[in-house]
């Protein structure tokens, strides 16, 4: 059996070190030069955001004996929009590295693989698809999906990522939400290291020739003096796709539209995309139907997208106020017993009686 794999990152990568523990050794095609994304940055998992229940971490290893180490634990989240702000504090989640260092996502993955990765390699599938018995689609743009007519934007934005030096809690990150720098997105400083941390701002609806005027005023607002050793900008898409499966191709991670266009969390979602994938094409599973309850999580935390964009910076005070009361605050320190997605026919509701307006 003929398997390649397009796009080395967290889903291909996942799903080609699950086909090698079936015996199948696919092709790994990446158009890059290595593993790993050329700018190194920090990510939350954040547990009220995930869909399963428990640790992410003993979740992986219990269901698919698949073994990452986060860099540190989420204890402390700060939420800041205009004039509000609020701390929430517990079992939030964790922190991982991202990049081309050692201690990455993307890197523990690969060290775990054999099969050797075909780098600076960028692939159509019109060019293999003769070639191989199952094609599996892990790039990390709608590029593929799209050409194939079978994915949908819901939300593109501009990002700007940063690494600043500084002083920093390392189980600490801070968001802030705030419609003069970032229009309906967010901005967000999670640490490497207690000397450094990543200091990002995502835009939506505005080109990436407008990034330098709302960096300068998020900068300026927030106070955020640090100096910056490294910079990076880059165009990002969440959407879905109408099929996660088209005959013999397999999209998984963001070419599934596995990342959510709330907040941006999609890791665990990619990796376990990936080893689903695996398992359809090794012992015969039904894909869809394995990603079946990733997809419709995906659909509710959409929802909080859909409100999010209806919402100016007064509304935003009231959200950051609402989320500091005492009661709030405590029921969100649950971290992995607390899911946003339970509330989603709260968001629907609101949104149906936004339409009608």
């Amino acid at each position: 059996m003929r398997v390649a794999v397009i796009g080395a990152g967290l889903s291909g990568l996942a799903c080609a070190y699950t086909l090698e523990r079936n015996g199948i050794y696919p092709v790994i095609f990446e158009k890059s030069s290595q593993v790993g994304l050329g700018s190194a940055f920090s990510a939350l998992w954040a547990k009220s955001l995930l869909r399963i229940s428990g640790d992410p971490i003993h979740y992986l290893k219990k269901k698919y004996d698949f073994e990452i180490l986060p860099m540190s634990v989420l204890k402390e989240n700060t939420i800041i929009s205009d004039n509000e702000s609020a701390t929430i504090r517990g079992d939030l989640g964790y922190i991982y590295k991202r990049g081309t260092e050692p201690h990455t996502l993307e890197c523990q993955i690969a060290a775990k693989l054999k099969t050797p990765i075909t780098f600076n390699s960028y692939i159509e599938i019109d060019d293999i698809k003769d070639d191989f018995d199952h094609i599996v689609v892990a790039t990390a743009t709608s590029a593929i999906p799209r050409k194939l007519s079978v994915w949908t934007s819901t939300f593109v934005c501009q990002t700007r990522t940063a690494v600043v030096v500084g002083e920093f809690k390392t189980d600490s990150a801070t968001l802030w939400f705030n419609e003069k720098y970032a229009n309906k997105a967010f901005g967000y400083l999670i640490p490497n290291s207690p000397k450094e941390a990543t200091l990002a701002l995502i835009v939506d609806g505005h080109t990436h020739a407008e990034m330098d005027f709302f960096w300068d005023c998020f900068l300026a607002h927030e106070r955020l003096d640090y100096h910056i050793t490294q910079i990076s900008d880059a165009p990002h898409e969440c959407g879905f796709v109408s099929h996660l499966q088209a005959g013999n191709v397999y999209f998984v991670g963001n070419a599934a539209g596995l990342t959510d266009d709330f907040i941006g969390i999609g890791g665990l979602n990619a990796i376990e995309s990936g080893i689903m994938a695996a398992q359809a094409i090794a012992q015969g599973y039904n894909y869809p139907a394995l990603a079946k309850p990733i997809y419709k999580d995906m659909d509710k935390i959409h929802e909080f997208r859909k409100a999010l964009n209806t919402l100016d910076n007064r509304s935003l005070d009231n959200m950051v106020s609402f989320i500091d009361l005492p009661g709030i605050r405590q029921l969100l320190s649950g971290g992995a017993f607390f899911k946003l997605k339970h509330f989603w026919p709260a968001a629907k509701l609101y949104n149906t009686l936004k339409d009608k307006q």
